[in-house]
């Protein structure tokens, strides 16, 4: 919560300054007039000041914002403002924002908005650049004296939480997931993360309800038939992250890492983020926003026990998956070939500045340099160039 703050106005200062110049003079001068017209002024702008400090605010403000947004993207704020009381002496409002969404917002408020019982809003847009957990607020009002020698500001409300999320780009289209073998994965039977939506028909059994009839089975079969759900599993897909926390690159693989749990659910697959090397979070196609919210929040971390990373692999998913690593390092690479060998296919970014030396990148990874947060579609882009140039 932030502190109350008093200072002068250009009239106060102005003020001021003629109550010390008057005083020079007078002593300058032996003139005894002048110390009663110094000593005024000097009255004057305290008294002001202890009207502005001690003017109440009888104001409710709330705040609506959005629950999460995502970096690079324009968030409108708004604060509701009611006043329970008289609130003419109310001359302007600012709202604390964290640094990362730019400049302070501020404005002016008119006072006859503000009458006993009103009621107004200010609307202000800002654009998060830094992914995690931010507090907004409080809502600030300036308070003046009747004269405008002095403003006091005080908060007014409490703060408010949002969460931004990684930046999420749009990647093209590619077949490079489904040449991997997803339509076999597609095909499988599975009992778990069971979809509705593929249906078979058999044969009716007392008490089975009738608005399960299959009635063109039944035109076909010639007797009664029942439709009866078959679970179908959805393909599935894993991000891992190689990162150092502090790396300076850290937010454009994560960013990377977003747009690809965003490209791959639009797929059809079930993504799995790996946080650590045991803790894993996994979505379902139709709703990631936990992965998301992993990824805002993820401090950074590389994966030290890469065999029981591996093995823990083979153990969750029975078939080879599309395996995403991402990383700073290329020569990490093939101390995670043992993750490699799992995958269908493996795929890794490696952020680095320079460009991405193709030959320090082992079999089986296919690999892609990544820039920069900003160069998040080109880089998948250059990865779907080369697997084409490979086949």
């Amino acid at each position: 919560m932030s502190a109350r703050t008093l200072r002068l106005t250009r009239r106060g200062w102005a003020l001021a300054w003629a109550s010390a110049v008057i005083l020079v003079l007078t002593i300058l001068l032996t003139r005894r007039e002048g110390l009663f017209i110094a000593s005024f002024l000097a009255i004057v702008v305290v008294l002001c000041a202890l009207m502005a400090s001690r003017q109440r605010v009888p104001l409710h403000v709330g705040r609506r914002v959005p629950s999460d947004a995502h970096c690079g993207e324009r968030v409108d704020i708004v604060c509701e403002i009611q006043a329970a009381g008289s609130s003419s002496a109310v001359t302007g409002w600012t709202d604390a924002v964290p640094r990362s969404f730019g400049s302070t917002p501020h404005g002016v408020m008119p006072p006859q908005r503000l009458a006993r019982g009103g009621r107004t809003a200010v609307r202000y847009t800002v654009v998060p650049s830094v992914r995690g957990w931010y507090d907004v607020g409080p809502f600030q009002v300036t308070v003046s004296d009747p004269l405008g020698a002095c403003e006091s500001s005080r908060p007014v409300g409490e703060t408010s939480r949002m969460l931004v999320l990684p930046r999420v780009s749009p990647l093209a289209p590619s077949d490079l997931l489904a040449s991997a073998g997803e339509g076999r994965r597609r095909d499988r039977t599975r009992p778990t993360a069971p979809r509705a939506d593929e249906l078979i028909a058999r044969d009716y059994r007392p008490g089975d309800p009738l608005r399960r009839v299959h009635w063109r089975a039944t035109a076909r079969h010639g007797q009664l038939m029942v439709r009866q759900e078959e679970p179908q599993a959805d393909p599935e897909a894993l991000l891992l992250l190689d990162v150092a926390p502090g790396q300076t690159r850290i937010d454009a693989l994560v960013d990377m890492a977003a747009s690809l749990a965003v490209h791959v659910a639009g797929m059809g697959y079930r993504v799995t983020f790996a946080e650590s090397d045991s803790s894993w979070v996994t979505t379902q196609p139709s709703d990631i926003r936990d992965v998301l919210t992993a990824l805002a929040v993820w401090p950074g971390g590389t994966l030290d026990a890469e065999r029981e990373v591996a093995l823990r692999i083979e153990q969750r998913f029975s078939d080879s998956i599309p395996i995403f690593v991402l990383t700073t390092d290329a020569d990490r690479l093939s101390a995670l070939t043992a993750i490699a060998v799992r995958a269908a296919p493996a795929i890794a970014f490696v952020a680095t500045g320079s460009g991405l030396d193709q030959d320090a990148v082992p079999a089986p990874w296919i690999a892609a340099g990544l820039a920069d947060r900003v160069d998040v579609s080109a880089s998948w882009e250059r990865l779907h160039r080369r697997v084409a140039h490979v086949r």
